[in-house]
């Protein structure tokens, strides 16, 4: 596994290079995401769905809000709510030991 720089549309993207049947559909890399409720990573997670991309969104809930509502608010203000099914959802905390996924997995 790497990851490479791929140029498309003026914007750099990092893509994770495999053989994985997971990481690839219809020719087009899953892309990794964090920030998807900031400003500029909501216009990103936008831009990618309404290309085709997968996106496995990495981020935290609210105290209010699971990862997954608070996307999917966005979607909706984008207009773009059919692309959800292009979405993974991994909620993550950086003060926990792995990111706190590993509770997520097993």
């Amino acid at each position: 596994m790497y990851c490479t720089r791929d140029f498309a549309e003026k914007r750099t993207y990092y893509i994770h290079n495999s053989n994985s049947e997971v990481l690839s559909v219809n020719d087009k890399p899953t892309i990794a995401l964090t920030g998807a409720t900031g400003f500029l990573g909501s216009h990103l997670m936008a831009s990618l769905l309404t290309s085709g991309y997968k996106i496995i969104i990495l981020g935290r809930p609210s105290k209010e809000e699971t990862l997954q509502e608070r996307i999917f608010k966005l979607l909706r203000w984008f207009g773009i709510e059919e692309s959800a099914s292009l979405l993974t959802f991994v909620e993550i905390d950086f003060l926990k030991p792995l990111l706190g996924i590993l509770k997520q997995i097993t």
